[in-house]
């Protein structure tokens, strides 16, 4: 996702969530996808957040997830009992406070030093020819979905960093 807090040769891997636009499909119900799909990003890069935070290899990801989706802690509190022999008492809601906070501040640092969300006229036009041949679809209706699903973003993640008092610079 290009309006990730952070890229690395695992990001490809990270953001890989399933969803088909099916043919015909309204507006509204394209945005209702977008919205899951984006609420799953925000969740695994709190989860992330969480999981480095704590020095894990991006790898604990599965071990400490519920299904191994690395969107939510497992249900069974293993990470907040590991944390506890370590004299850490914590609840599943303090780690994904945390996550949010820490997360919501790195967004708040790139925004100081100039970072905006990126709009579908900001990727070469080549990105939506290639996503073109594989999908079957224009390359400017695959450009006008970008924007949706950047706006979704920009909503979503606008909520978080008002949530722990930061502004929002960008317009949702």
């Amino acid at each position: 996702m290009p309006f990730s807090r952070f890229f690395s040769h695992y990001s490809g891997q990270f953001y890989k969530i399933e969803g088909d636009i099916p043919a015909g499909a309204s507006e509204g119900e394209v945005k209702i996808l977008f919205e899951n799909v984006i609420r799953q990003v925000l969740q695994r890069e709190y989860f992330a957040v969480l999981c480095n935070g704590l020095s894990c290899c991006a790898f604990t990801f599965v071990i400490f997830s519920q299904d191994g989706e690395g969107e939510r802690l497992d249900g069974d509190g293993l990470l907040v009992e590991i944390l506890s022999h370590y004299g850490i008492q914590t609840s599943h809601q303090e780690l994904m406070w945390f996550a949010q906070a820490f997360w919501a501040q790195s967004i708040d640092l790139k925004c100081k030093f100039g970072w905006r969300p990126p709009s579908a006229q900001d990727l070469p036009a080549r990105v939506f020819e290639a996503l073109s041949l594989a999908l079957g679809r224009t390359p400017e209706e695959l450009r006008g979905l970008m924007d949706l699903l950047i706006d979704e973003w920009k909503r979503q993640a606008g909520g978080v960093m008002q949530k722990f008092g930061y502004e929002v610079v960008w317009q949702f």
